[in-house]
């Protein structure tokens, strides 16, 4: 589902405009936003956490075993870059089986 056919549905649910459900949903992704750049947490009951968590650096064994080979966390060498998560609540989950 894209974000536009998650307004018409929360509209058509809510008995409200388009736009004022649009700015709500904006609203609401700004304050997670906010949220995880602030290094917190959004737990949703009945729906999930939503989480940001640091990418870090793997080792890995290269071809030869002696040698060993240091992955970086992203494209590019930079410390700190954020990775944001989800964790599902069980009841979910057991609705979606």
């Amino acid at each position: 589902m894209k974000k536009n056919e998650l307004v018409s549905e929360l509209a058509k649910r809510t008995d409200q405009p388009k736009v004022a459900t649009e700015k709500v949903i904006n609203e609401f992704i700004s304050v997670v936003t906010e949220t995880l750049k602030e290094g917190d947490e959004v737990y949703l009951a009945g729906f999930g956490t939503i989480y940001a968590d640091e990418r870090v650096h793997k080792q890995r064994k290269g071809q030869k075993k002696e040698t060993k080979l240091t992955v970086p966390a992203f494209k590019s060498d930079i410390k700190g870059v954020k990775n944001v998560g989800y964790e599902e609540v069980f009841g979910m989950v057991n609705a979606l089986n």
